[in-house]
């Protein structure tokens, strides 16, 4: 792979993914959000950002897919059913630059929806539908037709209720998750080198290596 020189925002080791590799979490009803609140957020730092870059995306089939993902419109969650957009935002531009970590996170709050950068709502929109329920495993750092990640990721964390509500901007938290009720996915912190990746949520999801490059690295010396 790369070499790998960036430290972790939080904790003591980030994911590198290299361009070519991601990760993979089985079907599972935790992900079935329907028109229930939910939170998708993690740290992530880029090598380079493509045109297209799948951070977290289901993709049942080229007429059923969504996911949250960043490209020349920046960050945006999509979400198709059927051959039909069921929601569709972005921020409209790319903000986030390369070489630095920055938190970002999907919310729904009842029918509001806000993308966040950094604490700070960057895209909104409001909507009623259900979310689909996608017969399919959930990838990180991919999408179907590639869009690979090329960078880091570090804490990992899906969530069954609206952790930054109402669009207030927030500040991003540099401490490691607490597993709790709410929790559905939770990937943070690894062996420098490993290629096992756990899920510290309840639910303890089997979490898949799609290439024999992404691990976790842990510098010796720090960010």
């Amino acid at each position: 792979g790369n070499s790998h020189l960036i430290g972790p925002k939080v904790g003591t080791s980030s994911i590198a993914f290299d361009g070519n590799d991601y990760l993979q979490v089985p079907d599972s009803s935790d992900f079935n959000f329907g028109t229930n609140d939910f939170t998708i957020e993690c740290w992530i730092n880029f090598s380079a950002i493509a045109s297209m870059n799948r951070l977290f995306h289901w993709h049942q089939d080229g007429n059923n897919r969504g996911g949250f993902q960043i490209g020349d419109s920046g960050l945006q969650w999509f979400a198709e059913s059927g051959g039909s957009s069921v929601i569709d935002f972005n921020q409209g531009g790319l903000s986030i630059g390369t070489n630095s970590w920055h938190h970002i996170a999907v919310v729904r709050d009842g029918n509001d929806f806000n993308i966040f950068s950094d604490g700070v709502s960057v895209a909104s929109t409001t909507d009623s539908d259900a979310m689909p329920d996608y017969t399919c495993a959930m990838t990180i750092g991919q999408g179907n037709s590639g869009d690979y990640l090329t960078g880091y990721m570090q804490n990992i964390r899906i969530s069954n209720s609206a952790r930054y509500p109402d669009g207030t901007t927030f500040t991003p938290p540099t401490t490691a998750f607490t597993n709790d009720s709410n929790t559905k996915l939770l990937i943070q912190n690894g062996t420098d080198g490993s290629q096992t990746f756990t899920d510290g949520s309840s639910s303890s999801h089997s979490i898949s290596v799609e290439s024999t490059d992404i691990r976790w690295f842990a510098p010796k010396v720090g960010a």
